[in-house]
Formats: C-alpha cells, structure tokens, sequence
C-alpha cells in the first residue's frame, strides 16, 4: 500500500488506502489535473524463478487477477488522449512479465518500471 499511495498520490491511512472508482471499476489511483488513470503494484517478483517462470502454479491467480484487471480498465480509460491510462511496477520481474501482456490488452497502455 505505501508504494501504491507514493505512486498514485492517494490517501493512506493505517490499514487502508484511497483508491479511484470510475465507471463501476477500481483503479488504484487518479490525478485530476493529467486525467490520469493508475495502477501501482509491489512486491510480486517473489512468485518468478530466476528464468521469470511461476514457481508454482496456484501464484498464476495473481497474475490472473492484474489481467482481468487491465482487460475490464482498458476500455473506461477512454478516449486517449486526453486520458491517460498507465500501470507501475515496483520490481523488474513482474514488470518485464506483464509488459507484453498489457500491451496486447492495449498497445496505448503506459507501463513503467518504477522502484
């Protein structure tokens, strides 16, 4: 949560944060001022083996989830521009494994490897 907030700007508190509904969907955060759409996620390369395979197929529904995520995100995020619709990574794995994968979801998705 706090690499999300420090990501996103929103609101963190002891055991919440503030995250951003549009349309029905959550997105992880929202800057007014760029009509930013945002994801943040950390923490995840613990699921990879040196060669970026799942260690262990049950770790799958992770990645599953971040997928459904952008799938049913990409489509609100609209038109762009003027909005932005973008996803950080805090670790090197799980960015340069969701990298094609966001891409095929939409070519206009911004992914950043941001520790």
């Amino acid at each position: 949560m706090v690499y999300q907030a420090r990501i996103t700007g929103m609101v963190l508190t002891d055991n919440y944060i503030e995250e951003w509904t549009y349309l029905g969907k959550n997105f992880d955060g929202f800057q007014l001022a760029e009509c930013h759409l945002m994801e943040a996620k950390a923490g995840h390369d613990w699921i990879f083996d040196d060669e970026l395979d799942v260690k262990y197929t049950f770790h799958r529904d992770i990645l599953e989830r971040m997928m459904e995520d952008a799938k049913a995100q990409n489509p609100l995020a609209m038109p762009r521009p003027p909005v932005k619709y973008s996803w950080y990574f805090e670790q090197p794995a799980t960015y340069k494994y969701m990298l094609p994968i966001l891409k095929r979801i939409g070519a206009d998705i911004n992914v950043h490897l941001q520790p």
